[in-house]
């Protein structure tokens, strides 16, 4: 019996780089698959669809799109927190405006770190801290790395909730949070 092995070789060379990131997840995706499948998948990929064009009209790149999880790079935190803020608010008021229980509901975290791209997917601690902070945000809301919050310009108009300190899962260091302060956050879960 002979094994054959074969390289396994990428399109596209590995790059480092600082960048700013978000990772968007939807609240209570399981439950919402039991209450009816193909809907749930339709609501959540047009979710979707729709986050990818607002990030892509704030100048970032959806990088992942993950069953109930997207991945976007942005190379400003600015941008980054308007495309959140964006979308998020104009969510709600689509999810307002569908009848029954299958709502597409967001939480987005936002962080600045490393990380490695290559075929359009993102590795490193930057994402995996992203990951971390939308765990922490609300439904419809998004929580954001101090880091990346020191960089988006107070002249915008944003307002945020500092959560303090926070002990997050895989980092030894505390994380100061921000909460973006919305109208969409809790209106549905």
């Amino acid at each position: 019996c002979r094994i054959q092995t074969r390289t396994l070789t990428m399109s596209e060379e590995p790059t480092r780089k600082l960048a700013v990131l978000v990772h968007a997840d939807i609240v209570g995706s399981t439950a919402l698959v039991q209450l009816d499948e193909t809907l749930a998948h339709q609501r959540m990929q047009d979710a979707f669809r729709r986050f990818s064009e607002t990030i892509s009209r704030h100048g970032g790149i959806t990088r992942e799109i993950r069953g109930d999880a997207l991945v976007a790079e942005f190379s400003t935190a600015s941008d980054a927190v308007a495309a959140c803020a964006e979308f998020q608010i104009s969510n709600a008021a689509d999810n307002r405006n569908v009848a029954g229980d299958v709502h597409a509901v967001l939480r987005i975290g936002i962080a600045m770190g490393e990380v490695v791209i290559a075929d359009n997917t993102v590795t490193g601690a930057g994402i995996v801290l992203a990951q971390r902070l939308e765990q922490l945000a609300n439904p419809g809301g998004v929580c954001i790395q101090d880091a990346a919050y020191q960089k988006v310009p107070k002249r915008l108009p944003f307002t945020y909730r500092n959560l303090g300190e926070q002990q997050l899962k895989g980092f030894s260091d505390p994380i100061r949070v921000y909460a973006l302060a919305l109208e969409s956050e809790n209106t549905l879960s």
